[in-house]
């Protein structure tokens, strides 16, 4: 048998290996190895302890009857004690890792005692003395033979001790206090901009005076039907003329911006499609309005200022801090980005690292101070959904890493404890402890600083209402147009005229025209006596005058058969509603004749 030796590159001099087998009569020679894939047996059948010559199975493989001392730490939700002090032992707790602890003891039928790191600590690399604390220490100088806790996978400490397949996958995020929001008086005009309110409010007035201008013009709406009615007898239309004017059309609209009943609503086609487009226009400024009021009431009950890494790096008045030699740690410690440098230095020089994640926390929920904890973000989600409610996280996640069990460098259980996690994570066992642990009744109230609720709406995001109103309105004009076009057909076609005098289609819409002008010019566009002054004229005949008829010559008298028992004021307005001013204020009691001077308008 050959001593082995080896050269200064540490390297064997000599490449040839005897394979021993250990017997009754000590070692005995049963092969040679030269190297890779070079192995020959001289013995056909190797003795193995027990005097057997059956190839045993490899115990490494089989953790039946075996105890592991498993060393862990306190952090919620991983692993907390049970409320009940009188329980011992395993028992006394539970969480996250003791639930998959416990799943891994099923299936690998092993048994462990757990016990909590006497430093508190995850592990940290003393540059000075080059050793480790915390679990980490623990695996290292063999007092523990698997670490289960909130145990970051890391560069520094795979060098040290093993990890298995991470069992779960997170990032670092940050946890900030809850502040109330500041109201305002007029904070519920804020989902809106100025110039979209005056936009909406000019839409608004407009569409009331298109819906009064249809009432006035169209042969079928209120005062249309009664300025341009074919017979100046028919009076049906006259106490309902001005149902829909000015005034009464700026309440319709009013109204229905605010989805409200209005007394009067238009009646005819044109005056209804206006007001039918303004109708859709106002559900969808109203749906935007409640939507955008309702997320600006989150996000104004939410918002503190820093909604990611960055703003909280830019400003000083809010201190913020990790745990003491953890991976968050020297995660900014390492990174020579900004703003991780600039953070891990203002850390460092206030000073504002803590002992260990529940000191961060409570920091955090202290009302007497300011503060804001970066930490593993299973457990800060964990705390923000418990209430009460008073803290959330914020920002989007960095610092991507896994947690997984550790065990002493080339553990030959590394490899079972991994298989075992893949199994559960591919079987959804992990997924139901996450979905147990990490949501709570504050989960359903957060949001992230990611989105965009709350965003003020301008004119941009409702240009396109606007467009469609001036469509609506635009095609409500046609239509009106069509109206009257409809309606002077309609009268050439009227029983009511004799056949051989029946007017052609230009003549009804000249009357219409002149109808609607001469009223018009009542209101102020062109003055009674100008027009008096032109074609003053006797009218000296008996009996009604009729709008087509020429005043251009005198008539004599003019007989009241069915005069009511008024003041005649209103036959003078009648009257003046066919182009005939009078000048007399006679009481009509009864049929009788009065004459009168008039003048043809």
């Amino acid at each position: 048998m050959n001593y082995l030796n080896f050269t200064d590159l540490h390297t064997p001099t000599s490449s040839e290996f005897d394979i021993v087998n250990l017997g009754n009569r000590g070692f005995e020679i049963v092969g040679k190895w030269y190297g890779p894939g070079e192995l020959a047996f001289s013995q056909p059948k190797v003795t193995f302890p027990g005097n057997t010559r059956d190839v045993p199975a490899d115990s490494n493989l089989d953790l039946s009857n075996h105890t592991l001392q498993i060393t862990t730490i306190l952090e919620e939700p991983f692993m907390m004690m049970e409320d009940d002090l009188s329980l011992t032992g395993n028992a006394r707790f539970k969480g996250f890792c003791k639930d998959l602890l416990d799943e891994l003891k099923t299936s690998l039928n092993f048994n462990y005692n757990l016990s909590l790191v006497p430093d508190g600590l995850f592990g940290a690399l003393n540059k000075t003395s080059t050793t480790w604390n915390g679990m980490v220490g623990q695996l290292i100088d063999g007092k523990a033979d698997v670490a289960v806790a909130s145990l970051t996978i890391s560069y520094q400490r795979q060098q040290y001790i093993a990890f298995t397949k991470p069992y779960l996958d997170l990032g670092l995020t940050i946890l900030i206090k809850v502040t109330q929001p500041k109201t305002g008086l007029f904070a519920f005009l804020e989902p809106f901009s100025y110039d979209l309110w005056m936009a909406i409010l000019l839409a608004m007035i407009f569409s009331g005076m298109c819906v009064s201008v249809c009432s006035y013009l169209s042969p079928y709406g209120y005062y249309g039907a009664y300025v341009q009615r074919a017979d100046p007898r028919d009076e049906g239309p006259f106490e309902g003329r001005n149902s829909m004017n000015l005034y009464n059309a700026l309440w319709f609209s009013f109204a229905s911006w605010m989805q409200q009943g209005a007394d009067v609503n238009p009646r005819s086609i044109s005056g209804r499609i206006v007001g039918g487009f303004w109708w859709m226009a106002v559900i969808i400024i109203t749906a935007n309005y409640t939507a955008n009021l309702a997320a600006f009431l989150t996000v104004a009950r939410m918002s503190t200022g820093i909604n990611s890494l960055e703003d909280l790096s830019k400003q000083t008045s809010i201190p913020y801090g990790t745990v003491l030699d953890s991976q968050p740690e020297s995660y900014f410690q390492q990174a020579d980005s900004s703003p991780y440098k600039t953070m891990y230095d203002f850390m460092s020089s206030q000073q504002t690292n803590v002992a260990n994640s529940s000191a961060g926390i409570d920091r955090v929920k202290d009302k007497n101070q300011n503060y804001a904890f970066i930490w593993d973000s299973t457990t800060l989600e964990f705390v923000a959904n418990k209430e009460p409610c008073d803290v959330q996280t914020v920002g989007r996640l960095f610092g991507k890493m896994g947690y997984g069990l550790g065990l002493p460098l080339h553990s030959p259980l590394t490899d079972i404890f991994s298989l075992e996690i893949l199994k559960l994570r591919q079987s959804g066992y992990i997924e139901k402890l996450s979905n147990r642990y990490f949501t709570g009744i504050c989960d359903k109230d957060k949001t992230t600083s990611t989105e965009k609720a709350g965003s003020q709406m301008n004119m941009d995001n409702m240009l396109g209402v606007f467009y469609f109103l001036i469509a609506g309105f635009s095609f409500g004009f046609l239509v009106m147009v069509a109206e009257w076009l409809w309606a002077s057909y309609k009268e050439t076609t009227s029983p009511r005229n004799d056949p051989a005098k029946r007017p052609t289609l230009c003549q009804t819409v000249k009357r219409r025209v002149k109808a609607t002008t001469r009223d018009l010019r009542k209101c102020g566009w062109k003055t009674y006596d100008e027009d008096v002054s032109e074609n003053n004229r006797r009218i000296t005949t008996t009996g009604p005058p009729m709008l087509n008829q020429n005043y251009n010559r005198e008539f004599p008298k003019l007989r009241y058969d069915s005069i009511p028992t008024d003041e005649f004021g209103r036959d003078d307005h009648l009257l003046r509603d066919f182009g005939i001013r009078t000048n007399s204020s006679v009481r009509a009691n009864g049929p009788h004749e009065v004459t009168n001077t008039v003048s043809v308008l």
